[in-house]
């Protein structure tokens, strides 16, 4: 009898745990939460602004928030265009390949390579090679290492040159403001997710 009260005492009480997860409200986002930004003011309109994501952010991703970064300065400073001068980006990301088992890896497990290559993409995704003679269990997995980081050496301006070379802040801001959590103004917009039912 007291294993049986015991055992529904364990039962309860992970239910009670899976269902407190289900119900647990996601951290909103915020374009502050992409990751993390840098801005120094070099002279009176010369501006350093630089991002640095998590390392299963694709660069062009980056490079986007890097210029909405750069155009939420230039509207911040009182200033309606900017040009960029320098442009930085971080080397290709270092990449390791997990295998759900290792021995079934082929030529390309931990067994003979450590699981790691130093090449490659921003994002996982599954290597569809020789892997436990094509058996889908054994797929491979691909994780980059390296976080990806971009920088913008921006002058900003009230006006525009006859050569068009110059961003226009506003038109970026609206335009890519609301994909990363901005309003057209620069102001930001938090989203709030509906309640993850994973625990």
């Amino acid at each position: 009898m007291r294993a049986i009260v015991i055992k529904f005492a364990v039962t309860s009480l992970a239910a009670l745990l899976l269902s407190s997860c289900a119900m647990a409200p996601p951290a909103p986002k915020s374009f502050a939460s992409l990751g993390q930004f840098e801005q120094y003011q070099l002279n009176t309109a010369i501006y350093r602004v630089r991002f640095t994501g998590d390392p299963d952010l694709s660069a062009a991703t980056a490079e986007e928030i890097a210029l909405l970064k750069a155009a939420k300065t230039t509207l911040d400073a009182g200033y309606r265009y900017f040009m960029v001068l320098d442009q930085t980006k971080s080397a290709p990301s270092r990449r390791t390949i997990v295998y759900p088992n290792e021995w079934y890896g082929g030529w390309n497990s931990p067994a003979w390579y450590g699981g790691y290559r130093g090449h490659g993409l921003n994002r996982p995704y599954y290597n569809r090679g020789w892997s436990g003679w094509n058996d889908p269990l054994y797929e491979s997995v691909v994780y980059n290492l390296d976080p990806v980081d971009v920088s913008y050496t921006i002058k900003c301006s009230n006006t525009a040159s006859q050569k068009g070379e110059e961003f226009d802040a506003r038109l970026i801001m609206s335009s890519l403001g609301p994909k990363y959590y901005l309003n057209a103004d620069g102001t930001p917009r938090v989203i709030v997710q509906a309640p993850n039912q994973k625990p």
